[in-house]
């Protein structure tokens, strides 16, 4: 869980995010979900992507996640009538 690896408090998230605890303890248990603003929040707070709190593999830094992979064009294509 990204909020223990970084050593933050329930009490200290929640303030962070603007959300009771009640609440913060729920999207942590996934009783209940997080909007997208949450989730975006979430990620600068603790330092993760929108991916790693949302369980998709290789999401956070050191994991192997390399980030896009930039492919070489080669060539042209015409266009026309």
């Amino acid at each position: 869980m990204a909020r223990k690896q970084k050593k933050i408090t329930l009490t200290a998230a929640a303030r962070e995010l603007n959300v009771s605890q009640p609440t913060l303890s729920a999207w942590e248990g996934e009783r209940k979900n997080p909007s997208v603003d949450s989730l975006i929040r979430m990620s600068e707070l603790y330092g993760v992507s929108v991916d790693y709190l949302l369980g998709l593999p290789a999401s956070m830094p050191g994991d192997g996640f390399a980030g896009p992979v930039l492919v070489p064009v080669v060539g042209a294509v015409r266009a026309g009538y």
